[in-house]
């Protein structure tokens, strides 16, 4: 056999057995983008502009309840139809951004009858991205994993949030929420921002350009504005996570890139004029030698 015809033997055969391992190595990614967003439950578009964006998927065993937790006569919610939402990812240099829409049957919540909560999971050791918590035994938790932890009850009103340490032996105790400011507002789409602190948070390992594991479930239940909601009303409820494989375990995560943040190198105007001078220069004595030559 001719030593090329070898070599493509060769070459075909590493492409097929590596090809398979690396499809099956892949993890459902988003890459950020870089910008920095106001946290206050309202999606601006020109503001997320540079972000990532990745689709939410409806978890059909999920569906929430709906236990009302102030008197109502005979209020239950039915499961929305039509469940859909995304997650919105940006960093700066010092923060990172979230932004989670939940879309219920497209209809429009009553801003002061509805409920919301949501469960972040991160690992956010650079770059081991094994699947497993740090953390063997249980004790406190660990900056670097774990659960957030955030609710909003508008009817009642209560809002609750708490970070909670996980580790290979089960949950961990609980630890007040630093580090993080956020939102939940209601509109077409439930709307949920958050600003984890990159130093402060206990997302505090990764930095812009490191990666990092995430997931996320995301649950409303609300009343449809005008349909009577101090009464029965009209009331949905539905959840959504990701990735698709989301279950509460880090090997279930999905894997967030964040931007580098580098400064785009833009020439000041006099290095712009300077440079021209000298190609013009260039080029005229390129035309005086050609003439001397001729």
């Amino acid at each position: 056999m001719r030593p090329r015809w070898l070599l493509l033997a060769v070459s075909v055969i590493c492409v097929l057995l590596l090809f398979p391992a690396a499809a099956m190595s892949q993890v459902p990614r988003v890459d950020a983008g870089c910008g920095t967003a106001v946290i206050d439950g309202v999606l601006r578009q020109r503001e997320w502009a540079n972000a990532g964006k990745v689709d939410l998927f409806h978890w059909e065993d999920g569906a929430v309840q709906f236990e009302p937790p102030v008197a109502l006569p005979d209020v239950g919610a039915s499961q929305a139809d039509s469940v859909s939402g995304e997650l919105w990812v940006m960093n700066d240099a010092s923060k990172m951004y979230l932004a989670i829409t939940l879309n219920l049957d497209n209809a429009r919540l009553d801003p002061d009858w509805w409920t919301g909560q949501m469960f972040i999971l991160f690992t956010d050791e650079p770059d081991a991205l094994d699947g497993l918590w740090a953390a063997v035994d249980c004790g406190p938790p660990l900056p670097g994993e774990g659960w957030v932890w955030t609710y909003e009850d508008r009817m009642a009103p209560w809002v609750d949030e708490w970070f909670m340490g996980d580790s290979q032996a089960g949950p961990c105790a609980t630890e007040p929420l630093v580090g993080v400011q956020w939102d939940m507002e209601p509109d077409t789409s439930l709307v949920t921002e958050y600003a984890f602190d990159l130093n402060s948070s206990k997302l505090d390992k990764v930095g812009p350009g490191d990666r990092f594991r995430l997931g996320l479930w995301v649950s409303a239940t609300g009343c449809q504005e005008g349909s009577g909601c101090s009464n029965t009303g009209h009331w949905l409820a539905g959840d959504g996570i990701w990735p698709a494989a989301f279950l509460y375990s880090p090997d279930t995560l999905g894997e967030v890139s964040l931007d580098p943040c580098e400064e785009e190198f833009v020439p000041e105007p006099g290095s712009i004029l300077l440079l021209g001078s000298g190609l013009v220069g260039l080029a005229g004595y390129a035309g005086l030698r050609w003439r001397t030559r001729g």
